[in-house]
């Protein structure tokens, strides 16, 4: 098995937002597209990073995360955690070697979410993939696919367009 990436995928709108100005991703719902296997997604990412917003959102959907080991980037204490999550407030460069040390023999590691901590990973060298599922609908506002930071040339690797509207982008960051 090749060693695993560190990869931010995320779902975005066509005016380049992953969550509406209240943070919430409820207009996902009514985007659906067959093609796509969110089962076999999740067993090629059996390690996940996410910030502390997207945890405290997903703890709210009853956490969907149960059987992966999860790290959050936060420097709060967590309380009582769901099994396999733990916290980590140190530099990205070990948190990226520390992921990629957990998901080797196993798959990649998946940046859920959060274009706070998709910016950290990115302008520290440690994205190796980014795969935005452009959704056919605008939201005129609300939380950027990623935040401001340094510029960065991509290349784009593959891209497909699905029956529902949604177009899948995958790139890599460009060689300096």
């Amino acid at each position: 098995m090749t060693d695993p990436l560190i990869r931010y995928h995320a779902a975005m709108s066509l005016d380049g937002f992953i969550a509406d100005a209240g943070g919430g991703v409820g207009w996902l719902e009514h985007h659906h597209e067959p093609a796509i296997d969110f089962g076999a997604f999740m067993a090629r990412h059996p390690v996940l990073v996410m910030g502390r917003t997207t945890y405290d959102q997903c703890l709210g959907f009853g956490w969907p995360y149960g059987g992966h080991d999860v790290v959050v980037m936060t420097s709060r204490p967590l309380g009582e955690a769901p099994a396999g999550v733990r916290a980590w407030s140190g530099a990205v460069g070990e948190l990226a070697a520390e992921l990629r040390r957990l998901a080797a023999g196993r798959g990649d590691v998946w940046i859920v979410g959060g274009g706070s901590v998709a910016r950290q990973f990115l302008d520290a060298g440690e994205i190796d993939r980014l795969d935005v599922a452009i959704i056919p609908e605008v939201l005129g506002g609300g939380i950027p696919l990623l935040d401001p930071g340094s510029g960065r040339r991509l290349e784009l690797l593959s891209r497909e367009v699905y029956p529902s509207g949604i177009a899948r982008l995958e790139y890599r960051p460009a060689h300096p």
